[in-house]
């Protein structure tokens, strides 16, 4: 998962030691945090494409999803995810801490 600050910032402020137990634990759940101020929002898997794009006036559009089911839609969002990854942080559970109260 590929965060922004603030995002990671409004998730720690509530659920820290779950995502901690996570890092510690879930070898599999990997974090990342990324300076960038991103103005997409996606979830890609093996099946589909989920994409969420900001309006004109900076604002998400949290009703209107783009949704792909195509295997090109589905590979060009795990090369979105992949070049997104490459610009981040990679979170540890020693380095968590850092990041809480971040703004």
């Amino acid at each position: 998962m590929v965060l922004t600050a603030r995002v990671l910032s409004m998730i720690l402020e509530d659920h820290y030691n779950t995502i901690n137990e996570f890092l510690s634990r879930y070898e599999l759940f990997k974090l990342y945090i990324i300076s960038d101020d991103l103005k997409v929002a996606f979830t890609v898997t093996d099946r589909f494409l989920s994409l969420g794009l900001y309006r004109l006036d900076g604002t998400y559009d949290a009703g209107n999803d783009l949704i792909c089911i195509g295997k090109d839609a589905i590979a060009w969002g795990f090369d979105l995810f992949e070049y997104y990854k490459t610009c981040a942080v990679k979170i540890t559970p020693d380095s968590l801490g850092q990041y809480y109260d971040i703004e």
